[in-house]
């Protein structure tokens, strides 16, 4: 017996995949999937449900990328931060899109932790050694400096950083 799943993501063209008895999945085909637009919820369920097919994926994302509303890149680059075959095109789209994205510099400093490519360490220590860099921020360039091998040990002044205070005074009260 064969189940049919649709991956339904973001308007973009990804995949359809079939599941056969012994749990083994092929690319079907691509299908267009231009016809409704996604709920938050449905988005995260449906970029959830790709991660486990993120080396086959990734090559239609890689091609599609380029064409994708600013709003849907967010959900393909997590994807792709899934995949275990480390590839240029993969290392170039997470790291332009890091660098382009400064506001969201700590959710995608954890697609780079993520996909575990220690080129990024490069771009992450360039990042932490800016000067107005929010704690939370910091916080996560730390952590994804690390679990790329590397170590981070300056320290900065975050006590005028909104986010800082409300954990410190958390903690402190503890």
């Amino acid at each position: 017996k064969m189940r049919l799943k649709s991956i339904v993501l973001l308007r973009i063209p990804i995949c359809t995949l079939k599941e056969s008895n012994n749990g083994q999945y092929a690319m079907v085909g691509i299908i267009a999937l231009n016809v409704l637009p996604l709920e938050l919820n449905l988005r995260e369920l449906a970029t959830e449900s790709l991660y486990p097919f993120a080396d086959k994926v990734a090559t239609r994302i890689i091609e599609e990328f380029s064409n994708l509303k600013e709003d849907k890149k967010e959900c393909v680059l997590d994807i792709l931060s899934h995949a275990k075959e480390k590839k240029d095109q993969i290392f170039d789209i997470l790291i332009s899109s890091f660098v382009k994205y400064p506001k969201k510099t700590a959710l995608y400093a954890g697609f780079l932790a993520r996909y575990g490519d220690e080129r990024a360490l490069t771009f992450l220590y360039g990042k932490i050694e800016e000067e107005k860099i929010s704690y939370a921020d910091f916080e996560e360039l730390r952590f994804a400096i690390e679990s790329l091998g590397g170590e981070y040990n300056k320290e900065k002044d975050f006590s005028n950083d909104k986010f800082y205070k409300i954990i410190k005074g958390q903690n402190l009260k503890k």
